[in-house]
């Protein structure tokens, strides 16, 4: 708790306390690693701990796999239009037969 406090004093002082969110978010970060890592250390719910990290990390892909899907189709278009163009262009002519 005393490493996550100071990180996130350490955040707050480095963004003018203008980011709270993200000093919580490292806050809270910090005390669920610790606590995993303590229970893992402790040979307690070894598995219940992969499990939730597992998890976690799963839903955030999911979700910003989801967020680009959505909220990056116009971006996504774009960018598909601008490689193919180049590619067409790289490309050259066909070859003589």
């Amino acid at each position: 708790v005393m490493i996550a406090n100071f990180l996130a004093r350490l955040i707050d002082r480095s963004t003018g306390g203008a980011d709270g969110f993200a000093s919580t978010i490292v806050r809270w970060a910090t005390i669920a690693l610790a606590t995993a890592m303590g229970l893992r250390f402790m040979g307690i719910a070894d598995e219940i701990v992969i499990l939730a990290f597992g998890l976690i990390l799963g839903s955030a892909a999911v979700a910003a796999a989801i967020a680009f899907g959505i909220g990056g189709r116009q971006t996504a278009h774009r960018l598909l239009e601008r490689w193919t163009s180049q590619a067409e262009r790289d490309r050259g002519p066909p070859p003589p037969v």
